[in-house]
């Protein structure tokens, strides 16, 4: 049964909070998954300052929920890790079946779009998140991303996916206030695969090195592998995240995995993170990476590994997923 096919199966009106919850209940079913999942209502909440002209207004200080669900997915056999950061929402009209001849727009929150779409550097008070999940320059734009439900031609769930930083705001006027809930644009309604660091373009020489370093040519590792950017099906999705194609490269920020580690408990995913540190400190990758950490972060002190975290305190839902698996 594949992810819409779960979603339908029903057959009976669903709200965006029962839709987000039948998607983690599908991937709480499936045996190369682990899900981290806490109460609905109880958010992973971060904080972060607003670029120019809404720190003027907004304040030097926005809380948002970062996501509603952090996709992690990895492959041990081909040294692969995948992340993004997605924000689930309801479209309320019906779709027609041909979505490429119709704009795509919904409702979100400016305030949380702002960081998302710009991938701003973050405080999180719970301590689970390195300040530069979002920001890092080695990450591509695929970081961030919204997933948006919504009623097909024949009265079927759908969602559509898009990175964060392609949807786009079409009023010529700054946003007033931080928690305004306005229309907003996919930049299309095709299927659309690339490779996007838009906001951080000076990282983009370091990106071959990152991207081509193993020793074995194994696929995805030593050339570009398009990453799914936009697309208005949910099984287009399912099975490009399946497939490693959705979500930044993040295999080579052992900072990073290593809090996910630690969030995740995953003994496949553990092993998995330590075989890529002691691998690319063999390669001499690993200190290049942190001198890149170090030098976008200036004088922050060094982040300490989180441990003992409670699922209870952190809000929000957490999936990891093991490739290889999935092919076994």
């Amino acid at each position: 049964m594949s992810l819409k096919q779960y979603i339908n199966r029903q057959n009976k009106t669903l709200g965006e909070v029962e839709l987000f919850d039948e998607m983690i209940g599908y991937f709480k079913n499936q045996p190369f998954a682990t899900v981290v999942d806490t109460d609905r209502t109880h958010h992973h909440l971060v904080d972060y300052t607003p670029l120019p002209p809404y720190n003027t207004h907004w304040g030097n200080r926005v809380t948002k929920e970062i996501s509603d669900v952090f996709f992690v997915v990895f492959s041990p056999i081909k040294r692969i890790a995948r992340m993004t950061h997605l924000q689930a929402k309801l479209k309320n009209k019906i779709l027609p079946i041909l979505a490429n001849k119709h704009a795509f727009s919904f409702t979100l929150d400016v305030g949380q779009y702002h960081m998302l779409h710009n991938r701003l550097p973050i405080n999180d008070p719970k301590g689970i998140y390195p300040r530069d999940i979002l920001s890092f320059p080695l990450y591509s734009d695929s970081v961030s991303s919204y997933g948006v439900f919504y009623l097909d031609g024949n009265s079927q769930y759908d969602m559509a996916f898009e990175i964060a930083s392609l949807v786009s705001y079409s009023k010529n006027k700054p946003y007033k206030f931080a928690y305004s809930q306005l229309i907003h644009s996919f930049a299309t309604a095709n299927d659309v695969w690339g490779y996007t660091n838009i906001k951080h373009l000076e990282a983009m020489p370091m990106l071959p090195y990152i991207h081509h370093y193993c020793d074995i040519c194994w696929e995805g590792c030593c050339e570009y592998v398009p990453e799914l950017l936009s697309t208005v099906s949910v099984d287009t999705f399912e099975n490009e995240l399946l497939k490693l194609h959705v979500g930044t490269r993040v295999d080579f920020d052992i900072t990073t995995l290593q809090a996910i580690a630690q969030l995740f408990k995953d003994e496949q995913f553990t092993s998995f993170v330590d075989e890529q540190a002691q691998w690319m400190d063999r390669w001499g990758i690993l200190e290049r990476i942190e001198n890149i950490r170090r030098e976008q972060n200036g004088n922050e002190p060094p982040r300490e590994n989180v441990q003992d975290i409670n699922p209870e305190e952190m809000g929000g839902a957490y999936i990891l997923i093991n490739a290889d698996a999935i092919e076994r």
